[in-house]
């Protein structure tokens, strides 16, 4: 069963421009280790692997508001990739151990200078 739904959209140029000026402390701000190494496969276009993750984040952020009133912070999720490539999110601890019995899914596209994602929190089945 499906208990919430988030969906967000960023201007691709947007991100880009914020990472071009402030380079790796927007990096820090915003992303995890893991997912700033995943940077260097997308060395060609990183504007939109990082306004890919941001929305994906946003979206989580939104999905999250039913279960949480504040204390959730962008580094808190992680958006990572299986093997095959496909998006799965992983929360660090404070957040994950609220969701016991559930599980996000997310999905994320991007299309000319739009990154949009959406999270879908449902009950694990």
């Amino acid at each position: 069963m499906i208990q919430a739904v988030g969906i967000d959209i960023v201007e691709t140029d947007r991100i880009g421009q914020a990472y071009h000026r402030y380079g790796d402390r927007f990096l820090r701000r915003i992303y995890s280790p893991d997912e700033v190494a995943a940077l260097a496969d997308h060395a060609t276009e990183p504007a939109h692997f990082l306004a890919g993750r941001f929305a994906a984040k946003e979206a989580i952020m939104k999905a999250l508001g039913r279960f949480f009133d504040r204390g959730v912070a962008l580094r808190d999720i992680e958006i990572l990739n299986l093997p095959a490539g496909q998006p799965y999110v992983r929360l660090k601890p404070h957040l994950a151990g609220n969701l016991i019995g559930k599980r996000i899914s997310i999905s994320i596209t991007h299309s000319g200078c739009y990154a949009l994602a959406t999270a879908v929190i449902e009950e694990e089945e």
